[in-house]
């Protein structure tokens, strides 16, 4: 089918509150192709967390300091004066980055339950269906790789040994750039949250996406590191990196921490070999949904002209602002505000102060803007 068409089949038959005729109904069964979905099905429950059984594992250093910036600074990206300088980036500066955008802030148990654990991003159903994983050069505290962050254990599992970020840039169609100390590459599995969702589970992915990158983007302002984020690259190559199949598990987005050195290579970057790592079952029984995976493959790029192109496409969300400087009460550090919030809401019954609103209102009707600016025409009309 046209990448248009199942695009425009997935809208219909997974919009907000619909009520499918029948035929839309039966539409549906038949893109299951007889698949025995049960919503939240608890004998089908995936696991809220990827675990690989052979990696050589790297403990993540858990006295991680705090940012520099306020809170309503970091905010309204009003940060310091060396906000676009060379910031390092070791270890433990990583480790608070990963904690503040995926990590596990907490956990709740009953005798007879499984634990529930919340995270430092929001997730639709606390189902958190997203990945992270790390390339990088060497820096203080860790050698040069591919990892998997494991937020449970609070650890670094190694994928690969080799700087791969050269094959990154080439991926993200970004190699005349300066080269960053190190990507993040997120990724979505798709039953975590399609097992209560079903096929509308797709658009979680990526709001969740979006949760947790504007966790990372404040997180970085708070300390002026630089980041890049980037929602267009060759797919297929970004899941061959950090070792997933593009269909039960694909990229949604990379950020580009940091400015390392120039970018030396040039021409073809040599694609790095498949990985077949040891990987826990997601669940005992976990369901592909045929309409997920043609939705997803309608905006996947297939060469770094094609990210180019589509680039020059996408509006520029990167204005100019004149947002308000303001003090966050008590004087809250964008960590503290991170961590507070969470992935669950506790509402306060005063209102917000108005020089604290007209910021925070600007600043995410900017983001939002910024953000719909770079989804690829297939992928936006979805996500609406």
């Amino acid at each position: 089918m046209d990448p248009v068409e199942i695009t425009a089949l997935y809208h219909r038959l997974s919009r907000n509150g619909a009520t499918l005729t029948p035929s839309e109904y039966f539409c549906l069964l038949k893109y299951r192709r007889g698949a025995d979905f049960q919503p939240l099905d608890p004998a089908n429950r995936p696991s809220p967390f990827k675990q690989y059984h052979a990696a050589e594992r790297v403990e993540l250093p858990r006295e991680l300091g705090a940012g520099a910036s306020d809170a309503i600074t970091a905010l309204a990206g009003n940060g310091h004066p060396r906000k676009f300088a060379p910031v390092s980036l070791d270890l433990r500066a990583l480790a608070r980055l990963l904690h503040l955008c995926a990590g596990v802030t907490r956990s709740t148990a009953r005798s007879s339950q499984r634990p529930r654990y919340f995270r430092a991003a929001m997730s639709a159903g606390n189902l958190h269906p997203l990945e992270v994983y790390v390339v990088c050069g060497p820096m203080d505290g860790l050698s040069a790789g591919v990892y998997h962050f494991a937020p449970l254990e609070f650890r670094l599992d190694r994928l690969r040994p080799t700087d791969e970020r050269e094959f990154l840039a080439h991926a993200c169609a970004t190699v005349e750039d300066q080269r960053p100390m190190a990507g993040l590459v997120i990724t979505g599995i798709p039953w975590r949250t399609a097992w209560k969702y079903g096929e509308r589970g797709w658009r979680h992915l990526y709001w969740d996406a979006g949760a947790m990158v504007a966790n990372l983007v404040a997180a970085a302002e708070g300390v002026s590191l630089r980041v890049r984020v980037l929602t267009g690259f060759v797919d297929d190559e970004v899941a061959r990196l950090v070792g997933v199949d593009g269909v039960e598990e694909f990229p949604l987005v990379v950020v580009e921490l940091g400015m390392g050195d120039p970018t030396t290579k040039a021409g073809d970057t040599p694609a790095p070999a498949p990985l077949r790592p040891a990987v826990g079952p997601l669940s005992s029984n976990p369901l592909v949904l045929p309409l997920v995976v043609g939705a997803q493959r309608a905006g996947v790029l297939d060469s770094p002209l094609a990210v180019r192109r589509w680039r020059e496409m996408a509006e520029d969300g990167a204005a100019e602002t004149k947002a308000r400087q303001t003090v966050c009460p008590g004087g809250m550090t964008i960590d503290e505000a991170i961590l507070r919030r969470g992935s669950t809401q506790l509402m306060r019954a005063e209102p917000v102060p108005p020089e604290n609103s007209s910021t925070s209102e600007w600043r995410s009707s900017h983001e939002t803007s910024s953000a719909i600016s770079t989804v690829s025409a297939a992928r936006l009309w979805t996500i609406i």
